[in-house]
């Protein structure tokens, strides 16, 4: 009987172990699979986003389907009088976004210079918090608007050579860098900008300038240029 029993005992075990490796395998898996939507790799604002928008059928993972679909971000407090506080840890992991949308948000975390299809940054009245946004590492990048929003970057935009659309409207930059960007076809600045070069920007339609420290500006060299609003301390063109 003794025999007996432990031979029940260990093969009660054994199944226990068979049963434990097996659940270890399909967790293991799915992991694999996709990516677990936790703090381990989500701050609570990319979980929020992951939960109401990408994980569509609520299992508590992004898969690689979902992943591929998850292609804009948008968050847009238009009601509230203070800024929203939104950690983008983890936002590396949606691979296929294309555009991000914000309005009244304190950026944290903005971690954006690996995702490779994306396209469009658009920031109302937002505050980067530390060290802003390094524009100069967003090689794909084709839109990049920023309306009452301190970016906290020198505004040298010479290495976004797919820019095709650029606001700079009161983001506290004094000099913008546009000259090496021949595909630019919208450019709006508002700020104590002294000077800007657009003799290169031959595709530029749409210019929208207000720079309270320059007397003019030089369009001679825009020809396709079809809407045209000058403010501040621009007087007379050439």
């Amino acid at each position: 009987m003794r025999v007996i029993k432990k031979l029940s005992i260990t093969f009660l075990f054994v199944i226990v172990g068979i049963c434990s490796v097996m659940v270890s395998k399909v967790s293991s898996v799915k992991s694999a699979g996709g990516i677990k939507i936790d703090k381990a790799h989500f701050s609570d604002s990319m979980i929020y986003y992951c939960e109401k928008d990408f994980d569509t059928n609520h299992d508590g993972y992004l898969s690689q389907s979902e992943i591929s679909k998850a292609k804009i971000i948008y968050d847009l407090m238009y009601d509230t009088k203070r800024y929203v506080y939104r950690d983008f840890r983890g936002i590396e992991y949606l691979t296929s976004l294309e555009k991000i949308e914000l309005e009244h948000i304190r950026i944290v975390n903005f971690n954006v210079y690996k995702l490779p299809k994306l396209k469009s940054i658009k920031c109302t009245n937002c505050k980067f918090k530390k060290t802003g946004i390094k524009c100069d590492k967003l090689k794909s990048i084709e839109e990049l608007i920023f309306f009452d929003t301190d970016i906290k970057y020198k505004g040298d935009f010479r290495y976004n050579k797919k820019l095709k659309s650029l606001s700079v409207y009161r983001a506290n930059v004094n000099k913008v860098a546009v000259k090496k960007l021949k595909n630019l076809k919208s450019f709006e600045y508002f700020g104590d900008m002294k000077k800007i070069n657009l003799s290169k920007n031959i595709k530029l339609e749409h210019l929208d300038i207000n720079m309270s420290r320059a007397d003019k500006i030089d369009i001679s060299h825009n020809k396709k240029l079809k809407e045209l609003r000058v403010g501040g301390s621009i007087k007379s063109f050439d």
